[in-house]
């Protein structure tokens, strides 16, 4: 329910949706993750999509199924935007444990030095 949190807050800060319908929004996520039986914080396929506000067609107005289209849009976009981050935190992980290796490579080296000189 993570991506759900960060959604609500990508809608009321980022999206400027009015704070009124960010729970209609929720709601339809919410919906159609169920529907298709998948995990939220996953990406939608372009079919499963169609398929669930096709579904959605026989049972709601116009409006209500547009506003879903829209929710699952900005959703689709919230959560890109999560995995594009992660993986830019985890590509600067990597050069930041680079970096302190070569700190400390060079750290143990001076000291073996210090060290090799004193016996002498």
């Amino acid at each position: 329910m993570g991506s759900i949190r960060i959604f609500r807050e990508y809608l009321a800060q980022k999206a400027g949706i009015d704070e009124k319908y960010i729970p209609y929004y929720l709601r339809w996520v919410k919906k159609c993750y169920a529907f298709l039986g998948i995990e939220t914080g996953e990406p939608l396929k372009s079919k499963q999509k169609e398929s669930f506000l096709g579904h959605m067609s026989k049972e709601y107005e116009d409006w209500q199924v547009k506003q879903a289209d829209t929710a699952l849009r900005h959703y689709a976009y919230c959560i890109s935007s999560m995995n594009m981050e992660r993986a830019s935190l985890s590509r600067n992980k990597g050069k930041a444990y680079k970096v302190l290796e070569n700190r400390l490579k060079s750290a143990l080296r001076i000291r073996q030095r210090a060290y090799s000189t004193e016996k002498s």
